[in-house]
């Protein structure tokens, strides 16, 4: 029974030794050699061209618009402290200062859409195509419009042969168009036109006044009272072809 009581004493008394022991003491190892620790420059050589490690702020390049921003906006605000003087934050003047060129800006492009509203630059385009209007050359509206008898008197008044002979060509061009002999178009040539003429006797004297005009117009030839006379017999020609046409 005693050796029951000495066991059980000794080892209550091992529990309270380990208890007072306490979990957070450190243990030193006295044993390890340490060995201190170098780096080269040239270590860091690899981390230096990488951009991941590069933790210097990028410059923020400021382009010509911002710039140019930021120098109105100085003037801008100097003008005004000009007039009056420190401007305190959240004063009226401050409010006037911050909106005042939107307003302006607003304004002017108020303006110019009036102006252009104003102008209506598309209201005759509009107009003459509602009415239907036909923009007509020169040579169109005489033969369309004009008495080409009288063009070709008032020219030989003026001894402007060389234009009476023009006259007179647009006078058969209208004659052979009005006696469905040609479609005539502006675009067209006088060689479309002879194409056109499916009378032999009619497409010879064409061709022969068609020779006639393009030699004294278009090759600027100066033509005298007696060669108007020598040309004028091959229009009478061909004009008395085609009022005989016409008649018949």
């Amino acid at each position: 029974m005693k050796q029951v009581v000495v066991i059980l004493l000794f080892l209550l008394k091992l529990s309270a030794i380990s208890a007072q022991v306490s979990p957070d003491s450190l243990h030193y190892d006295r044993q390890a050699h340490l060995q201190p620790v170098s780096f080269e420059a040239k270590d860091f050589i690899g981390y230096k061209i990488d951009k991941a490690f590069n933790y210097e702020a990028a410059d923020t390049a400021v382009d010509w618009w911002e710039s140019f921003k930021n120098w109105l906006g100085q003037i801008w605000m100097s003008f005004w402290q000009w007039l009056f003087g420190d401007i305190k934050a959240g004063s009226f003047i401050a409010f006037l200062v911050s909106y005042l060129p939107y307003l302006i800006l607003l304004t002017i492009v108020g303006f110019a859409i009036y102006l252009f509203v104003k102008a209506n630059p598309g209201k005759d385009f509009l107009e003459s195509k509602a009415k239907g209007k036909t923009f007509l050359s020169e040579e169109e509206k005489i033969i369309e419009k004009d008495d080409i008898k009288s063009l070709i008197s008032r020219a030989l008044e003026n001894n402007n042969y060389r234009l009476a002979v023009r006259y007179y060509y647009l006078l058969i061009l209208k004659k052979l168009k009005e006696n469905d002999y040609i479609d005539y178009q502006y675009q067209k040539t006088n060689t479309d036109y002879l194409a056109e003429i499916e009378s032999k006797k009619l497409q010879q004297q064409f061709y022969s006044i068609t020779h006639l005009y393009e030699y004294i117009w278009y090759g600027d030839f100066t033509v005298n009272h007696n060669q108007y006379k020598m040309a004028e017999v091959d229009f009478k020609k061909i004009e008395t072809t085609l009022n005989q046409a016409s008649h018949g």
